[in-house]
């Protein structure tokens, strides 16, 4: 990521999810190896989601940094796509493994 800004957001991102896998672990008395196969496989999700759009996101994020949100620097069709399947087809797996 080109911002110092960005660079922390996506460095934090495991945090959150592992306080979901946490929290879901509880409620649902999820043995430890049940719980590190789901968290491992969604956020090799989210890496695959993102796979190969490094200057795209870069463009992005230096664009957001500079003008703030606005319609002319959102997310492509594809990469949301892209990212979607991933996550869905590796969080169905983490289900089905589980």
């Amino acid at each position: 990521m080109p911002t110092r800004k960005t660079k922390v957001r996506v460095c934090f991102v495991p945090l959150p999810a592992g306080g979901f896998a946490f929290a879901s672990a509880m409620v649902k008395d999820m043995r430890p190896v049940e719980l590190l196969a789901i968290y491992t496989l969604g956020l090799l999700g989210m890496v695959l989601g993102v796979l190969g759009r490094q200057k795209e996101l870069a463009r992005l994020a230096l664009d957001q940094e500079r003008n703030g949100k606005t319609e002319d620097n959102q997310a492509t069709f594809g990469m949301v796509a892209q990212f979607l399947v991933a996550v869905l087809a590796l969080g169905g797996l983490s289900l089905y493994v589980y």
